[in-house]
């Protein structure tokens, strides 16, 4: 039975990779802040490259990370454990395959249909640690270590975190209920995004391990632009509430593009996977089971 660490165990992806990686006969073991196989603070220098030591897996999914408060630790969190990872890769006999969680921020400026190939111009800390990340492991992937940075677009999930456009729509909205209305004070809802699902990014993890694409970076996107505004939009229909929305200073501040979505080609042609979503489908996504008008009486 093939052997994989999963960093980030608990997280976003992580709850929704594990047990299918489980499903397909994975021995998994885990790392996150929650219940972990094997605790560890992945910012602590040396703690992952002394895990893949001991533990000798076949593969690392390394999905740690995420938007922080604070330069210097949106660094340490999303750059320094993805390169030590690719370290002890490159020392272990093993050479175990090694996929890292990259971001839509690292292309930072407007682009319709970019490919693995664009340019990045990340405008976010977030991003730019991103980036340099993926320059790492590209080096690394041409030295021979099999790395793949996974670079998801605008993710779409009922415990997005409240740091997100859509996770903080949906704790506004569920703050509201059972009004049947609700004002939320929200960034610009005019740009357009590449959508997807958690569920979806954590299916492509799973089928790349199961057969690897052998390049360096994909994309998870679905290739179809939506606006913003529109989910808001359907996602007040879908919980069945008026929604008011008051622009706000700090989030229509935040930099970012005004148009950004991804060509799925080398997705599809490396997985045979395909998101296809419209609004209407992420609203429903984004409610999740608590969210349905029904349920309105009951606790989130």
């Amino acid at each position: 039975m093939p052997r994989v660490l999963v960093t980030g165990a608990s997280g976003l992806l992580g709850r929704r990779t594990v047990p299918l990686l489980k499903e397909k006969g994975w021995d998994v073991v885990t790392t996150g802040r929650r219940d972990p196989d094997h605790p560890a603070d992945v910012t602590r220098p040396g703690s992952l490259a002394a895990l893949v030591e001991s533990l000798d897996p076949d593969a690392v999914v390394h999905l740690a990370g995420g938007a922080v408060t604070g330069d210097v630790s949106t660094w340490e969190l999303n750059l320094l454990p993805g390169v030590e990872l690719l370290h002890a890769a490159a020392r272990s006999a093993r050479r175990p395959r090694v996929v890292l969680i990259g971001s839509a921020a690292e292309y930072g400026v407007d682009g319709d249909g970019v490919t693995e190939e664009t340019p990045a111009h990340p405008v976010s800390d977030y991003g730019r640690a991103k980036s340099v990340q993926t320059v790492c492991a590209r080096r690394f992937h041409q030295n021979g270590i099999p790395v793949l940075v996974v670079r998801p677009f605008n993710v779409v999930a009922p415990d997005l975190p409240p740091s997100s456009a859509l996770g903080n729509l949906r704790s506004q909205v569920m703050a509201c209920r059972p009004a049947p209305s609700c004002e939320v004070r929200c960034g610009r809802l005019d740009v357009v995004r590449d959508f997807v699902t958690a569920d979806f990014v954590a299916r492509v993890l799973v089928r790349c391990l199961e057969a690897w694409p052998g390049v360096p970076v994909l994309n998870v996107a679905s290739g179809h632009g939506i606006a913003l505004g529109e989910v808001f939009d359907a996602f007040g229909a879908v919980v069945g509430m008026r929604l008011r929305y008051r622009p706000a200073p700090e989030l229509t501040a935040i930099a970012g593009p005004d148009v950004l979505t991804a060509d799925p080609a080398a997705l599809e042609a490396a997985t045979a996977l395909r998101c296809e979503v419209d609004a209407h489908q992420l609203a429903r996504e984004l409610a999740g089971p608590d969210g349905s008008p029904s349920s309105q009486g009951e606790t989130p």
